[in-house]
């Protein structure tokens, strides 16, 4: 399963930006962004300091696992994908 680290932020562009500029890359979600590299997850603290800095602070930061079913729904779209290229090679 993975962990992403999840960061709650006002203006998400902004920050996703603001990130960029520090070396990391974010994904943009509902409410804020996602990280998954591991500089980020080992030093969330990191992230969170950058933009503190940069005068964007987060209003949240969470190291978050993935749930089963979000698990599940990934191996299984993968594999489908997978399906797929191989149907298409032939």
């Amino acid at each position: 399963m993975r962990t992403q680290l999840e960061v709650d932020v006002p203006d998400t562009d902004r920050a996703t930006a603001l990130l960029l500029e520090a070396g990391f890359e974010s994904h943009i979600r509902s409410g804020g962004l996602v990280l998954r590299e591991t500089r980020a997850l080992r030093h969330p603290e990191l992230v969170a300091t950058a933009l503190v800095r940069a005068g964007a602070p987060p209003t949240r930061l969470a190291l978050a696992e993935e749930d089963l079913e979000t698990y599940f729904l990934r191996l299984v779209t993968s594999a489908g994908a997978q399906d797929l290229e191989v149907a298409d090679a032939r």
